[in-house]
């Protein structure tokens, strides 16, 4: 499947974070705590189903391990530049997270 971004018609707090799994339940979250949730295993908790991810004035449709890369900084080259073209640069995949030329990603959390 692949990742599907769409604008938010009303733009949410920069800071807040959603999360909605398969079943409609939203957890809600500041950048610090998704990435703390996330290297807890909180993905693989959802329920599986369609996984929305919602920031600043996006929402992404994707998978549980789609989630997983998107949060840990670790997108595949081809889920780098199809965000791209969907959308442009957003703070999730900017250029310090990710090469421009090449879409590697250069600070994968397992990483730092």
């Amino acid at each position: 499947m692949d990742m599907k971004v769409r604008l938010l018609k009303e733009e949410m707090p920069i800071l807040r974070l959603e999360v909605e799994d398969g079943t409609g339940n939203v957890l809600v979250f500041d950048p610090n705590q998704i990435i703390m949730w996330a290297i807890g295993g909180g993905v693989f908790r959802l329920k599986p189903g369609k996984i929305k991810y919602r920031s600043h004035d996006f929402e992404i449709t994707c998978d549980r391990p789609q989630l997983n890369r998107l949060v840990h900084l670790s997108l595949t080259k081809r889920e780098y530049f199809s965000l791209i073209r969907q959308i442009g640069i957003r703070h999730e995949w900017h250029e310090d997270f990710y090469s421009p030329d090449d879409g590697e990603a250069l600070q994968p959390v397992e990483k730092r």
